[in-house]
């Protein structure tokens, strides 16, 4: 009996160890360096007419980043002080095309680049994410462009696209990984 359980414990701990030991070790994020303890997020939509709500992907945006860091803060909205790094998401080249329709469906292919940088508050900056083309493909109710960008399925697929910036500018591009 006691054999047994001096096996299942050894068991356990060589377990144990070898996960630990082959484990990569956690990515830290690297946004704190900028000496500042918060971030404010600014969304500047440059496409004419606006497609995307800016507001609501820049919320986006900084409610990705606290989910994954515990400083710096992020904010979108209000005043930037002057001891806030500025994370400035631009929004450009917005599209919407309608393809082929079905009765009561049509084929939307929705298309945007974003290009961020983050500056710390003495104005430098550290951080530069490079422009990325998103891309969404599929079958809405909506006939008009302005109303395809605010279906709910396109929503959430704008919360990933936020939720890829903030990866990028917290933990780095991962084109240079």
């Amino acid at each position: 009996m006691d054999r047994k359980k001096l096996l299942t414990a050894s068991s356990v701990v060589g377990l144990l160890a070898c996960g630990a030991c082959f484990l990569p070790p956690p990515r830290p994020p690297r946004m704190h360096p900028l000496g500042s303890e918060s971030v404010y997020v600014k969304v500047t939509d440059l496409s004419q007419p606006p497609l995307v709500d800016g507001d609501a992907f820049g919320r986006s945006v900084a409610q990705d980043i606290n989910a994954k860091t515990h400083r710096p803060t992020a904010r979108c909205g209000g005043e930037v002080t002057s001891d806030d790094a500025v994370l400035q998401v631009f929004l450009i080249r917005e599209t919407a095309t309608a393809g082929p329709s079905s009765p009561g469906a049509f084929e939307w292919t929705l298309t945007f680049t974003t290009y961020a940088t983050l500056s710390a508050p003495s104005g430098a900056s550290p951080s530069q994410l490079p422009s990325h083309l998103h891309r969404w493909k599929g079958s809405l109710p909506e006939s008009a462009p302005e109303l395809a960008w605010r279906d709910p399925k396109v929503r959430y697929w704008l919360d990933n696209v936020a939720n890829e910036v903030s990866l990028s500018l917290v933990y780095g591009d991962p084109a240079s990984r």
